[in-house]
């Protein structure tokens, strides 16, 4: 079966960590397609799109001058 390798941000006592999880391609594609996921594809694909799918809310807002809360709230959102 393939798997992604995604990372879990945590916040602990204000300290951020990053814990590899893996999921299948067959339950990351799920995941896509659930109604409820729509509203996050867009912003989902900013980040996707970038080099290494590495990038920062405020480096997004100044490439599609939007404001970094409004990818922060997508992203955090769609985690839920």
């Amino acid at each position: 079966m393939n798997t992604l390798k995604l990372y879990k941000v945590a916040v602990e006592n204000g300290q951020y960590s990053c814990n590899e999880v893996e999921i299948s391609v067959d339950e990351w594609l799920s995941l896509l397609q659930d109604k409820g996921a729509e509203r996050y594809i867009e912003v989902l694909s900013y980040f996707l799109s970038e080099p290494n799918y590495t990038t920062s809310c405020k480096s997004l807002a100044l490439k599609y001058d939007k404001t970094p809360s409004h990818f922060n709230g997508k992203i955090t959102n769609f985690s839920k």
